[in-house]
């Protein structure tokens, strides 16, 4: 059986027993809630003292760090045959989803994403890290009245394509969707327990134009400059479902058609999801299992055999064991807004330009 330990004030507290940690990339920010239950009196060592909201913990699994931030909410229950501790909390980066932006004057010009980013989190003692090109300096960025810090944050980073996610240690990481595969797959009739696959069609649609318009040169006439358009058609959806978008901002005809294109694929990735559940919380190398990786899917029964990218796992433990509740989007789902100026080579462009045909002579 596998060791949960959570330190506060570097004591490690164990003997859960009920468990449920959650990394998730919709989220930002990693969860945990762990139950520790005691005849009267006997509470393993564990004080009630010394869990309370807001000190800082740390949880992990048989020494692999998972989460680094504070408790949040801790209940005590006493019945005649027991006793019982709930302790809950997040990472470190749960500030930036609950708090708003009031550094500065909400306006930053000509900072390189990473730069950005750290001064919207700075006041929270956050580490930024940057696993990716994020690209030239933003030239001017600015923060809306009440938007909380996540928000910002998830904004920004729409400008440069990335991604903004948590690690272990509760810093704030800029990716893109992980491109890591997995070492252990999963397949029906091996090690999945049990699946349920959705296939949602009801925010797709056949039809993607981006209208926009942008500043004329003297050699262009005005139809050029004031209706441009892109267009992209998704073959799946074969009745006439049209979606019509505004662009923000100047937008020639090819930032359009990267537009339609990017929203067609980020609509068809989050059309399909899979809910998985696996016998332990490690792989078959022994590594617990991590969001932001890629692992083939096999089961047939659910109509899939595919590489998949983990977007959530949820560690469990009850009277069923220790298991792990995994789910999985296509990679496409976690491709970011496209940016101003997409650089040649990336591969979510690559996949972009293989969805559908551009109708070039759409006015």
């Amino acid at each position: 059986m596998s060791e949960v330990a959570l330190e506060i004030d570097g004591v490690d507290h164990q003997g859960w027993t009920a468990v449920e940690i959650t990394k998730s990339m919709e989220t930002l920010c990693g969860s945990f809630r762990l139950v520790l239950t005691s005849p009267p009196g006997k509470q393993g060592g564990l004080s009630p003292m010394n869990i309370l909201p807001g000190v800082k913990a740390k949880v992990s699994i048989d020494g692999q760090a998972l989460i680094d931030g504070y408790i949040d909410t801790v209940e005590l229950a006493i019945e005649a045959e027991r006793h019982e501790i709930r302790a809950s909390g997040r990472d470190k980066t749960g500030d930036l989803v609950d708090c708003s932006v009031v550094n500065g004057t909400g306006e930053w010009k000509n900072l390189k994403l990473e730069a950005l980013v750290t001064k919207l989190v700075e006041p929270f003692g956050i580490t930024v890290k940057t696993e990716v090109d994020t690209g030239e300096a933003i030239p001017k960025f600015n923060v809306e009245q009440g938007m909380t810090v996540f928000e910002a944050v998830q904004k920004v980073c729409a400008l440069r394509a990335c991604l903004g996610i948590s690690d272990e240690s509760g810093n704030l990481v800029i990716t893109r969707a992980g491109s890591e595969k997995s070492s252990t797959n999963i397949v029906e009739g091996e090690n999945l327990l049990d699946g349920r696959a959705t296939y949602d069609y009801t925010e797709r649609f056949s039809e993607y134009v981006v209208k926009g318009q942008k500043q004329s040169k003297d050699n262009e006439s005005a139809d050029t400059t004031t209706k441009v358009k892109g267009v992209v058609k998704d073959a799946n959806i074969e009745r006439y479902r049209p979606m019509l978008l505004i662009a923000d901002g100047q937008v020639d005809k090819a930032k359009a058609d990267v537009r339609a294109r990017w929203e067609a694929a980020v609509r068809r990735g989050r059309s399909r999801s899979y809910e998985l559940t696996v016998q332990g919380w490690a792989d078959s190398q022994g590594k617990i299992w991590k969001i932001n990786r890629l692992l083939t899917l096999k089961a047939p029964s659910l109509g899939v055999n595919t590489e998949l990218l983990t977007a959530e796992v949820t560690f469990t433990l009850d009277d069923g064991g220790e298991l792990c509740k995994i789910k999985m989007l296509a990679p496409e789902t976690y491709t970011p807004e496209p940016a101003e100026k997409i650089s040649k080579g990336d591969t979510w462009q690559e996949d972009l330009k293989n969805l559908g045909e551009i109708e070039d002579n759409a006015s």
